[in-house]
C-alpha cells in the first residue's frame, strides 16, 4: 500500500476541500449514487490552470457497492502555464477488498517558483524546483499484504539562478513509486 500513499494523500486533501464539512467556502462535491464528476478548482482541467491555484484535480468518484475512484492532479509550470505533470490513477475497491489499480504519469514542469529577495530585487534569485513523472500502468496485487504495487518514477531537481534561464545551483532528485 505504501506505493500509493502519495496519490491517496493528495486525492484525500483535494476531497477534503470538496465536502461540506467546513473545510474550504468552495463549492462542494455532491456525492449522490452514481458516478461524480468533479474538479478542483471549479471549472479547471488539464488545459485551463486555475488562476490562484498551481494543481487542478479532476476526476470521478462512485461510492456504490464497489468504489471507484478516478483522479488526475495537474501540477502547472509557473512559466509556461501550457506545461503540466500529471500524476492519477484509477482505484477500485469491492466490499472493501482492493480490486484494482491504475497509475498514471506524466510530463515535467516547475511548479514552484520562489523569489528569495522580492522586497529589495524582486525576481533577481529565485529557486525553481522542477518535477517529472514517467511510468504507470496497471498495478499487480500482493494477497499476502492485500496491497497493490505500481511503479512510476518521480524525477526533477531545484536550481538557484536568476529567472527561468540562469543556475547557479542544482539539487537534483529521483525516487521510484
Amino acid at each position: 500500500m505504501r506505493c500509493i500513499n502519495i496519490p491517496f494523500i493528495i486525492a484525500a486533501f483535494v476531497v477534503a476541500e470538496m465536502v461540506p464539512y467546513g473545510f474550504a467556502d468552495e463549492d462542494s462535491l455532491d456525492l449522490s449514487a452514481g458516478p461524480s464528476h468533479f474538479s478542483f478548482p471549479p471549472n479547471c482541467s488539464k488545459t485551463a490552470k486555475p488562476k490562484d491555484k498551481p494543481f487542478c484535480a479532476t476526476g470521478e468518484v462512485d461510492l456504490g457497492l464497489k468504489w471507484l475512484v478516478n483522479i488526475d492532479i495537474y501540477l502547472f509550470d509557473a512559466f509556461d502555464p501550457s506545461k503540466t505533470v500529471l500524476f492519477g490513477f484509477n482505484a477500485t475497491i469491492n466490499k472493501g477488498i482492493p480490486e484494482a489499480l491504475e497509475v498514471r504519469t506524466g510530463g515535467c514542469a516547475a511548479p514552484v517558483v520562489d523569489d528569495l529577495i522580492p522586497k529589495f530585487l524582486p525576481h533577481f534569485y529565485e529557486m525553481v524546483v522542477t518535477v517529472c513523472t514517467s511510468g504507470g500502468g496497471p498495478g499487480k496485487y500482493d494477497p499476502e499484504t492485500q496491497s497493490f504495487l505500481a511503479p512510476f518514477n518521480i524525477s526533477g531537481d531545484s536550481a538557484l539562478g536568476r529567472g527561468a534561464d540562469s543556475c547557479f545551483l542544482s539539487t537534483v532528485m529521483e525516487t521510484r513509486g
